[in-house]
């Protein structure tokens, strides 16, 4: 504190702390090998987008309650429920303020009477808690956890103990005696409660029902517990109940589309009600729109229609679920594994194949497709059509596409192109059709077809 700021950057002072320079560059290195190379957690959000009166809120109330756990850490717990939407001027907030300007004054105090150890200790608190305060969007689920405080009730230890040393240094021989006996009772106290929450911890049947029964809004907790229910006891009723108690604590909840996924999948695999499986894996990838986690609902419900056969209503939902998650290997080699089926199926009636797509696919309400022009040459001729799609799932299924002439005959495809530049499509067809009026149908990822006609 009382060298120059110039001084810290000379190769004495850089030599005493070149180590621990080191030492952080290896952590981040192992972190980045273990974590990936994002420093920032860059995942979905659970609680949403704040608004700057609810981070300004966030940051007080979060900053008094971890002041509080450095000073009564009990009860411990494993999960805690984050309230955003408090009012700025409610008591909580309020209070909460008024305790984090009291901590900042006592840093204040201690600048100016220079008692730069406990001043270091303070600063050393608050820096390192800063991050579990600022990035919100960071934290997950879990925006207090006491594993946040860990570091820095390091600086708290230290200044307790600096304080206790000298109190034990001052005070006479009777007040020892008394302050030991306190000390030991503190010891023995903390031992108790630490060796009691270990308990806890034995197993996961134990953490799961001990956490939910301290906080019932453990929404992550309780559907681990569903999930080890169903998967590790087999007793799918009792996970189907926690399931529900979900949906209705909150439904709004950031991972509800996985809760719907295995409500679906309890009505798949044990009640065998179609219905009301596709019916939860609808609600599951409608409420986990726009990330990948809805790939999950899409490929049930593809495989539900697969399972019976029906290749050409699996197929949309199969290839929604190679948009949402491309990563996916399974649900591509699903997809192609469908379409494959779908063109050995109606391999000698393509008629019947216009027909299922017309009665499975819904017809689309606008008209996004339009014939351009027809260039034939001695053997083919290509028809274009210009393309006006905006939707993620407007995506043509190719292997699907068809020419049909006056509706009632099936004409041979001989070949497909897309140009994304001018969204220009190009379907060739036998030069025999040169003169013949000739439908196109194309069917969507999205589940809906477009017709077009050589004739407008």
């Amino acid at each position: 504190f009382r060298k120059k700021i110039r001084d810290l950057f000379s190769w004495r002072e850089i030599k005493v702390y070149g180590g621990f320079l080191a030492a952080a560059v290896v952590f981040f290195v192992m972190r980045m090998a273990v974590l990936g190379s994002s420093l920032i957690y860059t995942g979905g959000k659970p609680y949403g987008d704040f608004s700057f009166g609810e981070r300004v809120a966030a940051f007080f109330t979060l900053f008094a309650q971890y002041i509080e756990k450095l000073f009564a850490p009990y009860p411990l717990l494993f999960f805690y429920r984050f309230q955003k939407d408090m009012e700025f001027f409610s008591p909580q907030v309020l209070v909460s303020v008024v305790a984090a300007f009291a901590f900042f004054g006592l840093m204040f105090f201690l600048w100016r009477r220079r008692q730069w150890i406990f001043l270091s200790l303070a600063a050393w608190m608050f820096l390192f808690l800063l991050p579990a305060l600022v990035l919100l969007d960071s934290l997950g689920e879990s925006i207090f956890a006491e594993r946040y405080v860990f570091v820095p009730s390091i600086g708290f230890a230290i200044g307790l103990a600096i304080l206790l040393a000298r109190l034990w240094k001052s005070s006479s021989q009777k007040m020892k005696v008394v302050f030991a006996g306190i000390g030991v009772f503190i010891v023995l106290g903390s031992f108790s409660l630490v060796f009691a929450r270990n308990q806890d911890w034995r197993d996961n049947t134990t953490l799961y029902t001990k956490t939910l029964s301290q906080n019932p809004f453990a929404y992550p907790i309780r559907f681990n517990w569903a999930v080890y229910l169903r998967n590790e006891k087999g007793d799918f009723e009792a996970a189907k109940q926690e399931f529900e108690t979900l949906v209705e604590q909150n439904p709004s909840w950031g991972d509800i589309g996985m809760v719907y996924v295995h409500l679906g999948d309890y009505y798949r695999d044990v009640k065998k009600e179609k219905a009301l499986a596709l019916e939860y894996y609808g609600k599951s990838s409608e409420s986990l729109g726009g990330i990948w986690k809805s790939y999950f609902g899409y490929d049930r419900a593809g495989g539900v229609f697969a399972a019976e056969g029906d290749y050409v209503q699996a197929a949309p939902y199969f290839c929604r679920a190679v948009i949402s998650y491309p990563e996916a290997a399974e649900s591509g080699a699903r997809f192609e594994r469908v379409l494959a089926l779908i063109d050995e199926q109606y391999k000698d009636k393509k008629i019947d194949q216009y027909r299922n797509i017309k009665e499975v696919f819904k017809k689309a309400d606008q008209e996004k497709i339009r014939h351009t022009k027809q260039v034939c040459d001695a053997k083919e001729c290509a028809h274009m059509f210009s393309l006006q799609f905006s939707d993620a799932f407007e995506v043509m299924l190719p292997s699907l596409i068809m020419a049909l002439e006056n509706g009632q005959k099936a004409v041979e495809i001989t070949g497909l192109a897309y140009n994304p530049i001018t969204s220009e499509a190009m379907v060739n067809v036998g030069v025999s059709y040169k003169e013949k009026a000739l439908t196109f149908l194309f069917p969507t990822c999205d589940g809906v077809y477009y017709e077009a006609s050589s004739d407008d």
